[in-house]
Formats: structure tokens, sequence, C-alpha cells
């Protein structure tokens, strides 16, 4: 993880991602999220942020996905 902490590593990384790339992340987050809801998963909240154990995953994509929308590139 350590070498990917470094700003020349990430420059390169960030480089490399296409909108495409940005679009299609949104797309599993949701489903990543949908299938806790569907499934009735465990939900723990931690600092506000809820939080599902046997597969975590994160609200980041509902970000993304509303600057996205904002920006004109997605429709809501």
């Amino acid at each position: 993880m350590d070498e990917y902490k470094k700003e020349e590593e990430f420059r390169k990384i960030l480089n490399s991602i296409t909108l495409d790339d940005v679009i299609n992340a949104v797309a599993r987050g949701e489903k990543i999220r949908k299938n806790h809801e569907d499934n009735n998963d465990h939900k723990e909240i931690v600092n506000g942020f809820i939080y599902y154990r046997n597969n975590p995953d994160m609200t980041l994509h509902s970000i993304v996905k509303q600057i996205l929308v904002d920006v004109g590139i997605l429709k809501k």
C-alpha cells in the first residue's frame, strides 16, 4: 500500500482512469448497496456512516454520482 501513497504513483493512477471508468464504478457502487438492502444485510453505523460488515461498501459512489448529475454528465 505504501507504493500507492506516493504522489507520483497516485497521479499515474488518476491519469489512467477514464470518465467511463468512473461512471461504471458508480453503477457498481449502487448495485452493491442495493444488494445489501435487498438481502436485509445487517447494518452497522460507524461515525454516522452505514456499514455492512459482511461486504463493506461506501457511499462515495453517491457523492460522485451527484457531481456527475450536477455537471450534466448523468441524468438524475
